[in-house]
C-alpha cells in the first residue's frame, strides 16, 4: 500500500481534494463543473509527501490522518468541521493541515455531516464542528429532553437551550476522558465510540 489517496463524485465544495469546488468556475457553472467522473489522486504534496493511513468521508468535507499521526481537511467548513472559523474560512479544496492537532499523533479519525472525531495514540478522543444535536459529546444534556428543531438554526447562533451551534477548536470529549477509546463513528448528527 502506498497511501495514495484517490477521489471522484461531487465536489462543488472542495470535498474531493483535488482543487475542484464550484467557486473555481463562473456563477452558474460550478454546480456541472465541479463533478469529477473518474478517480483523481489527492496528490502527496499536500501532505508533505507522507502517506495516508486513512480517510473519512462526512457530509461535504473530508479527514484523513498521515503514517505521521497529522490530521488533514478538506471540503465545506459552515461549522468549523476543518477546525478552523468560518468567518476565517468557508471552504478548502485542497487538503489543509488540522493545526489544532498538529502537535497530538492522531491514530484516526471520523467525519460525521457537519462534525468530526479524531482518536489519538493515548485513547483520547477529541471532537469538532457542528453540535446542534449534541454529537461533539461536550455539552450537558438538558433537563427537559426536547426534540430538535425542525430547521437547520443560521450559522454562528445559539439554539433556544443555549447550545453554542459550532465549535471550531478540537476539544477533548472530557466525559470520556478516563476510558481508553479505540474506534470512533460519526453518523449525521450523531457520534459513536
Amino acid at each position: 500500500a502506498t497511501g495514495q489517496c484517490w477521489s471522484w463524485g461531487w465536489g462543488n465544495f472542495g470535498q474531493l481534494g483535488v482543487g475542484v469546488s464550484a467557486k473555481r468556475f463562473e456563477a452558474g457553472q460550478g454546480d456541472l463543473l465541479s463533478k469529477v467522473l473518474t478517480p483523481r489522486p489527492v496528490h502527496t504534496q499536500y501532505f508533505s509527501g507522507v502517506p495516508l493511513v486513512q480517510v473519512s468521508c462526512g457530509g461535504v468535507f473530508t479527514a484523513a490522518v498521515t503514517g505521521e499521526g497529522k490530521v488533514y481537511v478538506w471540503g465545506a467548513n459552515e461549522y468549523g468541521q476543518l477546525g478552523r472559523s468560518p468567518k476565517e474560512l468557508i471552504e478548502a479544496d485542497t487538503p489543509q493541515k488540522l493545526a489544532a492537532l498538529a502537535h497530538t499523533k492522531t491514530v484516526l479519525v471520523s467525519a460525521g455531516g457537519f462534525h468530526c472525531v479524531a482518536v489519538d495514540s493515548s485513547g483520547r478522543a477529541y471532537s469538532w464542528g457542528g453540535q446542534g444535536y449534541g454529537q461533539l459529546g461536550h455539552t450537558p444534556l438538558p433537563r427537559v429532553l426536547a426534540p430538535p428543531p425542525v430547521t437547520r438554526p443560521p450559522r454562528g447562533e445559539e439554539r433556544a437551550d443555549g447550545v453554542e451551534l459550532l465549535q471550531h477548536n478540537p476539544a477533548v470529549i472530557s466525559s470520556v476522558s478516563r476510558l481508553c477509546i479505540v474506534r470512533a463513528a460519526c453518523g449525521l448528527n450523531h457520534t459513536l465510540l
